[in-house]
């Protein structure tokens, strides 16, 4: 096994130039006005803790030379500190402690009195965990600091070993929601922590929750109440949990996120526009697979209905073909999609075969519910769910040319929680498709598990409300032939009985929270996606606020797009204005502390100019 410090000295990447860049253009002027040159990032080498890690036999230069590449073409924001005179005597803005393990009795005081006067603090690791002789002295100094607590490390043996981001956070604004981050395993134990607001998590491959009970915080950020005169703004701290050394698996995401907190402590974090519509924090599907147990479909559309919500039904049309009757009735609230003639995947096949079966399943949907005047299946969506998740690009190729427009994936799809547009190598139809991964477990999946049906409903809560944070798509995918209409919670259900209650104990938890996410069908979802992709944002920093730009593609107006907005400080609410006579609503929504959300009404196709100015 590696040491921190040894894959610390492989950490040296071709990405530093490219995100220094980044940085110089998010400290180029603060929402406040603040130029450049006042605002100074100090990077410290604390003397106790390299006098440490030298009796170990490891070297702390390592864990230092990222953030000297994530700072290095930031000119004079960057400042070198290597004694406790140094930290006494800086008067900058933001201080990196970069894995400072031992701190002396000076380096604690010293960090104490930079915070107490508003500075703001970026520490990693297991800050101060050994006294100033390298003795454990344990996790209380990063509480007293920071208000932090230590929960636990990370086993060995855990297989919470990926690092998954909260999307659009004030500390995150370019690495996806959800985004799998391997950690390597070293000898310094990556630490769960306690305290403060989420930006990231340790979790599983799966990004799975057991029950309600959120991950453990790997990254977490707030802002102190300030000590100093009246109105002036308080500390803000980030702490990443881990090492510089783990940052080597992905070293590209590792220092966008540290550019962007940086930005965060520096106050300069740039606006950003939305994944989501109207200021919703995320957004969330609930389809069903609608085989054998054709049936029990109409008790899925009833709860989704009582919610208020439409949901997606991918039909297998040799099952829909015996039930006309059914499919007008699930028609009348919900989209209709396709999941295959017959129940067998579409992977590996030739080209040739899986364009005959797709069009075997076109013509037998259209048997059931006509055609409109495009000779499409009357009232039914452009949407597909390959059967066992069995698909391919030559799948996808035929898709796009027998006019579908999205489809369900699998897990292994993305590495993130956002649709993705894609062109299929080979494909010659028209325009691209709209990908929704799966990116959470499925009733096959709790069945395996040996879940009951309350503990499956608790884990979809937890599912939800990770989401909700992740800033992400959900996405629950359910089985006809596994959604009977039982109301009991039963102690060992059998399979059929396991997802009609568990769905239903989401649902009552979705309604009391309906304006937090975006709970609507696969073809909205995918439509608003597509629409999203049209618009080219940027913004351009002025004297007290942005001048943002909307470039809108030729075709309809966009509706509902939203910019995240980052307040001056906590609390602070900014004025917006078109520029040459855009008519354009615009209205301002809440969206957490740090931040607010302007929502614009419809954009038409063109370029759109936008002052955005704090008082």
């Amino acid at each position: 096994m590696k040491s921190a410090v040894q894959i610390g000295a492989e950490l040296v990447s071709s990405c530093c130039g490219l995100v220094a860049a980044f940085l110089v253009a998010l400290f180029a002027v603060t929402p406040q006005g603040v130029a450049a040159s006042q605002v100074t990032v100090g990077v410290y080498q604390s003397p106790s803790s390299q006098a440490y890690y030298q009796t170990v036999g490891g070297r702390y230069e390592p864990l230092l030379q990222p953030w000297r590449e994530v700072i290095s073409q930031a000119g004079n924001l960057a400042r070198e500190l290597k004694s406790e005179q140094d930290l006494l005597g800086f008067k900058g803005g933001v201080l990196v402690v970069p894995s400072a393990v031992a701190l002396s009795k000076g380096e604690r005081d010293a960090l104490k009195r930079f915070r107490d006067g508003g500075g703001s603090l970026l520490v990693t690791w297991a800050l101060g965990a050994r006294d100033g002789e390298g003795a454990w002295a344990g996790y209380a100094f990063v509480d007293e600091l920071l208000g932090v607590k230590v929960e636990a490390e990370v086993s060995k043996s855990s297989e919470e070993r990926f690092l998954i981001p909260f999307g659009q956070s004030p500390i995150n604004t370019t690495v996806p929601p959800g985004q799998r981050l391997w950690m390597p395993d070293t000898t310094e134990r990556p630490l769960m922590l306690r305290g403060g607001q989420t930006a990231a998590a340790y979790m599983r491959w799966e990004r799975m929750v057991a029950g309600r009970k959120p991950p453990a915080a790997a990254i977490a950020y707030d802002e102190l109440a300030g000590t100093g005169k009246a109105g002036a703004p308080g500390s803000r701290w980030v702490m990443f949990g881990f090492t510089e050394a783990q940052w080597g698996s992905h070293p590209v995401q590792m220092r966008q996120f540290a550019g962007d907190a940086l930005a965060w402590l520096a106050r300069s974090s740039q606006p950003q526009l939305a994944h989501w519509p109207e200021a919703r924090r995320a957004a969330q599907i609930i389809e069903m697979d609608t085989e054998d147990g054709f049936a029990n479909a109409v008790h899925f559309a009833e709860l989704m209905e009582g919610v208020g919500a439409k949901a997606t039904f991918y039909c297998l049309t040799s099952e829909a073909r015996k039930h006309p009757d059914l499919m007008s009735r699930l028609a009348k609230n919900h989209e209709i999609g396709f999941h295959g003639e017959v129940h067998i995947g579409f992977k590996g096949l030739p080209l040739d075969i899986q364009r005959k079966r797709l069009a075997r399943m076109l013509a037998e949907m259209k048997s059931v519910t006509g055609a409109d005047s495009n000779g499409w299946p009357m009232g039914v969506g452009r949407g597909f769910r390959a059967p066992t998740e069995g698909y391919d690009d030559s799948t996808e190729v035929a898709l796009l040319e027998l006019g579908l427009d999205h489809h369900v994936a699998d897990p292994n799809r993305s590495d993130n929680r956002l649709p993705m547009l894609v062109a299929p190598p080979g494909s010659t139809g028209p325009g691209r498709l709209i990908v929704l991964p799966r990116g959470q477990l499925d009733d096959l999946n709790y069945a395996h598990l040996g879940l009951n049906a309350e503990q499956v409903g608790e884990a979809l809560i937890g599912e939800y409300e990770l989401n909700l944070a992740m800033g992400g798509l959900g996405l629950v995918s359910v089985h006809s032939q596994n959604f009977n209409s039982t109301d009991k919670l039963l102690v060992r259900p059998t399979q059929s009985t396991l997802m009609s209650p568990a769905t239903e104990t989401l649902l009552k938890h979705v309604a009391k929270q309906k304006q937090k996410a975006w709970l609507d069908s696969s073809a909205a979802i995918s439509a608003w996606w597509r629409a999203r992709s049209r618009v080219k944002f940027s913004q351009t920093a002025r004297a007290k606020g942005w001048e943002m730009s909307f470039e809108v593609a030729p075709g309809s107006a966009v509706n509902g797009l939203t910019v995240v907005v980052p307040n001056a400080r906590e609390g602070a609410r900014a004025d917006a204005r078109w520029q040459g006579g855009g008519k354009a609503k615009l209205e301002w929504r809440s969206h957490e502390r740090f931040s607010s959300s302007l929502v614009l009404g419809a954009l038409e196709p063109g370029k759109h100019t936008l002052t955005v100015s704090f008082p």
